[in-house]
């Protein structure tokens, strides 16, 4: 039970942040790209490192299908000038590994016990199509795609956090 609380937890804590972050993204998307980088090497280290750290502390098995996300973080506060030539690449990929982290933590529910609908998988393949296009069509309507991206992370969001509160 310890396992599947804490689980829901970090999910909690990764809703609550995007929800904000994509009510921002949709609220001003025109002046979202010179904070684009930080703020998603914020989510993307705070999103992976925090669930490997509580389950440190708590002595869980670490999930490392959070480390990918860690590194891409880092490196995006690490290099943020590099990063803005490329975002519109980097926006594509960020959809598919967040609908990737989420069909892992879907798992993670699973193997901890938990029930988790079939439609909760939607969404999470929805993010993964909208990261494959975002690669092959990456600069058209940049403000449409920022506003885009804002719903898929504030949905991203309210799904984590419906989930968090299921597994209680």
């Amino acid at each position: 039970m310890n396992s599947t609380n804490s689980l829901s937890k970090a999910l909690a804590i990764r809703g609550i942040f995007s929800v904000v972050l994509g009510l921002v993204f949709v609220a001003w998307p025109g002046v979202v790209v010179s904070y684009l980088v930080l703020a998603l090497g914020i989510l993307l280290v705070l999103g992976s490192g925090i669930p490997m750290i509580y389950a440190a502390i708590k002595k869980y098995p670490i999930s490392y299908g959070n480390i990918p996300g860690l590194i891409l973080g880092v490196l995006l506060l690490a290099f943020p000038a590099f990063f803005v030539s490329v975002i519109m690449y980097m926006l594509g990929i960020i959809l598919i590994l967040a609908g990737l982290n989420q069909l892992l933590s879907y798992s993670a529910i699973k193997r901890a016990g938990g029930m988790v609908p079939g439609y909760y998988y939607i969404f999470p393949i929805i993010m993964l199509v909208s990261g494959i296009i975002v690669l092959f069509n990456p600069f058209a309507s940049l403000a449409t795609l920022f506003m885009y991206f804002g719903f898929v992370i504030l949905f991203y969001g309210i799904t984590e956090i419906i989930a968090a509160v299921q597994t209680k």
